[in-house]
């Protein structure tokens, strides 16, 4: 989740599209035959959001920007890439 807001106005009913910008971070163990890789990784979005009526529809395209995994079985960096992401909510 990140702040959202609309282009030159508070949320509103009237406001039919919405801009966002999202940062995260994730952080998570991962086990292989009882070895522990630890995974980390931090992303970016922006997404668009459309709102017809108490419909909306939302698409996000944004990348990962930094990552490792680290642990027994090695380091190792992670390198950008593509992030996408689409909802749809009522």
């Amino acid at each position: 989740m990140g702040l959202t807001g609309t282009c030159g106005a508070a949320l509103d009913e009237e406001k039919r599209f919405q801009i966002a910008v999202t940062g995260g971070a994730l952080r998570t163990d991962l086990v292989f035959e009882g070895n522990r890789q630890q995974l980390r990784e931090a992303s970016v979005a922006a997404a668009f959001t459309w709102r017809p009526s108490a419909l909306s529809v939302q698409v996000s395209l944004g990348a990962i920007v930094a990552g490792t995994l680290d642990g027994p079985l090695g380091n190792y960096d992670l390198k950008p890439g593509v992030l996408a992401s689409a909802a749809v909510a009522y």
